[in-house]
């Protein structure tokens, strides 16, 4: 990996800076994301309030690991004795970041759907990454790649794999009564 000090510096504390920095940004565009995905739920099939609090839980966790990574970030800034106050302001400006962090609610009523969401506002944690990244400029902050795993129950995988086994078997089966039909 290059080194994230742009002019030189104490390597391993601007990569610690760095991936800590890098994986809240990745945490802020993800509990980012979960609104929108209820704003594209409004129609309505399939909501159920289940749904509702397990994306509240996910926001919920999200919120929390993207505190803990800048907290850390943090710490590697006070520890190089930088200029943390603008990121204690955002701090201080999140409150309580465990308590009434999101949620969701769903009322049916007849046909129609009705779909309530509430979360806290993240400009306090936009406020925080600046403020950090004001206190080491020199440092480059990565994106975190993204890890594509696939999420779906096993029981799905298994049914795609045999799809794709009887799929196979059935080509087979006509390539040989093909082969047969002109031997």
């Amino acid at each position: 990996m290059s080194d994230p000090f742009r002019g030189g510096g104490d390597s391993q504390r601007a990569h610690e800076f760095s991936q800590h920095l890098g994986v809240a940004e990745d945490q802020l565009e993800q509990i980012e994301a979960i609104p929108r995905r209820i704003e594209a739920l409004k129609t309505g099939t399939g909501v159920t309030q289940a749904l509702m609090d397990a994306l509240a839980l996910q926001y919920a966790k999200g919120w929390e690991t993207l505190w803990d990574q800048l907290q850390a970030a943090r710490e590697v800034c006070h520890k190089l004795g930088r200029d943390v106050r603008a990121y204690d302001a955002a701090r201080g400006a999140a409150a309580d970041i465990y308590v009434d962090v999101a949620k969701g609610s769903v009322f049916k009523l007849g046909n129609r759907v009705e779909i309530k969401w509430q979360n806290r506002p993240t400009t306090s944690a936009h406020a925080a990454i600046e403020a950090l990244r004001a206190a080491m400029p020199e440092v480059v902050v990565m994106k975190q790649a993204p890890i594509d795993v696939d999420l779906r129950s096993s029981s799905h995988k298994l049914v795609e794999l045999v799809q794709v086994l009887i799929g196979l078997g059935v080509l087979l089966g006509i390539a040989y009564a093909i082969y047969r039909a002109v031997k």
